[in-house]
């Protein structure tokens, strides 16, 4: 019997001490699974810090960059300013241009020429006439009747002036001609007829009237401008109004020919260089 209630206090003794062992691990193992808890905790403030970093980082560039983009706005606000209209509207300007050049083999080749070709300018305003080609010579800007202008080689060849006495162009005929030859050609081809009238010829012997220096081979010197004032209208207005220049010269005059009036021009000098003036209200 003592035996027996031994055994059952052992078993009953035994029972309590799990039960002990039993609670006691419980509580160690919820003690255990607290722990990381807090650890999880501490990872989310370290995250929550390292979020706030990014916020930061970020940032600070994007405003950095804002800048420049301002800057680059000055320069086209600058180009965009438009300069004030020149004075003397209406006006214009006719300029000689090019030169000659030799390719050995296969020619000489002359460019000269005015620039523009079609000028427009206002009836009673200014047209400058300057020398901006690479050659020395002298250049005549001519109003012209328009069937007066040479339009082949052998035209333009024959558009001389005739020296009283001697060959053309200022007692030099054009390399490889006679001065008989020239004559032939103006009789032959030239606007205009003969040797006497061609327009180049007409041209120089109405400046010889008005400035006999123009006989002289080595006029005009350089610089050097005139007008001669055929029609004495005090501008450029008919045939065979004519503004002179010499190498590197510039001259001004008027245009008075009326509004809708249609002049052509030419160099009586370099009788392939022609245009045309619109004269516009």
């Amino acid at each position: 019997m003592t035996k027996r209630f031994l055994a059952g206090a052992l078993c009953t003794s035994a029972l309590i001490a799990g039960t002990v062992f039993l609670s006691a691990a419980q509580s160690n193992a919820g003690t255990t699974r607290s722990e990381p808890s807090s650890t999880s905790s501490s990872s989310s403030s370290s995250t929550s810090s390292t979020t706030t970093g990014e916020s930061t980082t970020t940032t600070t560039p994007e405003t950095t960059t804002t800048t420049p983009e301002t800057t680059t706005t000055t320069p086209e606000t600058t180009t965009t300013t438009v300069a004030p209209p020149p004075t003397g509207a209406g006006d214009a300007t006719v300029i000689t241009q090019g030169g000659q050049s030799l390719e050995i083999n296969v020619g000489i080749s002359n460019t000269l020429h005015f620039s523009p070709g079609i000028v427009h300018v206002k009836s009673g305003a200014n047209l400058t006439f300057t020398d901006q080609d690479t050659e020395a010579d002298p250049h005549t800007l001519t109003l012209v009747n328009p069937t007066d202008m040479p339009q082949t080689i052998d035209q333009v060849f024959g558009c001389q002036p005739v020296m009283p006495g001697g060959p053309p162009s200022g007692g030099q005929p054009p390399a490889g001609q006679t001065a008989a030859k020239v004559v032939a050609r103006q009789a032959e081809g030239v606007p205009g007829g003969g040797p006497d009238n061609n327009v180049c010829n007409k041209v120089f012997q109405i400046g010889l009237g008005i400035d006999p220096r123009i006989a002289d081979p080595s006029f005009p010197p350089e610089g050097f401008t005139e007008f001669f004032d055929v029609n004495h209208t005090g501008g450029l207005s008919a045939p065979y109004d004519t503004l002179l220049i010499g190498n590197k010269g510039s001259i001004t005059e008027p245009v008075t020919a009326k509004a809708g009036t249609t002049l052509y021009f030419m160099c009586v000098i370099h009788p392939w260089m022609q245009g045309v003036i619109s004269v516009e209200a």
